[in-house]
């Protein structure tokens, strides 16, 4: 079986981790084959508790999914074009199914998060730095989110540049509904990415996931608003475990949407003031 081919089945498995992957990727890098189920299982070193039901999703895969997933472009820790800076973060996914320009993947990458409900500040702030990035040629990455994501990415193709949205669902799926058409436009003009077969509804639990992508893809990541104990506070705190460079808009401290902010900088993070900052920490890439 073709070693993409095989981690394809393998990503379709229970019990098939990053760490799994990682291991399956080192045994292939000088041996071309595998004797048996058992081994397999031993060379990934899947876990005790997993080990039957990895075998058992093995040799009983959908072969229905197995065969639309092979139609669709993905790739894999084993493949060139597989991000390297998303390989050396912690937990990054083993497989990506994308659609679009995979060239973007070898752009500086500036990944944007804020809040769903993010107000004029947040589109004020992006629209004074986002011409900045485009006319230095960086890729701007975000979740295609309602509020800052969404406003990130129109930003970057209002101005001719470079996006990439990372969804926590399936490629052929929308979400939210209301972001079909940016959704189709970064298609075409952009990239898409997503750990998630064809079909998989967005649920609430594949949003952290998402962020890891988010967080491991970046270079540099910049929070615009957020609220204490949100989703864009989980994706500064994965980047910064990344050691990716970590910036924080600030703002008054009597306003509930830039209380995550303010605390992300009382912690340690770039309060962001202009976008010669954010260019400065990509100088060296």
């Amino acid at each position: 079986m073709h070693k993409k081919l095989l981690f394809l089945r393998c990503w379709l498995c229970r019990g098939f981790s990053s760490r799994c992957a990682r291991n399956l990727q080192h045994y292939l890098a000088n041996h071309n084959h595998y004797q048996d189920l058992e081994q397999l299982a031993n060379i990934c070193k899947i876990k005790p508790q997993f080990r039957q039901t990895f075998i058992h999703d093995f040799i009983n895969v959908d072969q229905q999914q197995y065969q639309q997933c092979q139609q669709h472009h993905y790739v894999t820790f084993t493949s060139s074009s597989y991000p390297r800076q998303l390989y050396e973060a912690y937990s990054a996914p083993p497989l990506l199914f994308y659609e679009g320009d995979l060239q973007l993947l070898t752009m500086p990458m500036v990944a944007i998060v804020g809040a769903r409900r993010a107000d004029n500040y947040t589109y004020r702030v992006l629209h004074h730095l986002i011409p900045q990035l485009v006319k230095h040629n960086i890729c701007i990455v975000s979740g295609l989110a309602q509020g800052a994501d969404s406003y990130a990415h129109q930003l970057a193709l209002q101005y001719g540049g470079k996006t990439i949205g990372v969804l926590g669902n399936g490629l052929d799926i929308c979400y939210p509904t209301k972001n079909t058409q940016l959704q189709q436009t970064i298609k075409h003009k952009g990239l898409l990415l997503s750990e998630y077969v064809h079909g998989t509804p967005a649920r609430h639990y594949h949003f952290p996931q998402r962020n890891r992508i988010i967080a491991g893809l970046c270079h540099t990541l910049l929070v615009t608003q957020a609220q204490q104990r949100s989703g864009s506070l989980i994706t500064a705190n994965l980047a910064l475990d990344d050691n990716r460079n970590v910036l924080a808009v600030p703002g008054n401290i009597d306003c509930a949407l830039s209380a995550g902010c303010n605390e992300l900088i009382m912690a340690g993070a770039t309060p962001y003031l202009h976008p010669q900052q954010i260019l400065a920490t990509l100088q060296y890439i």
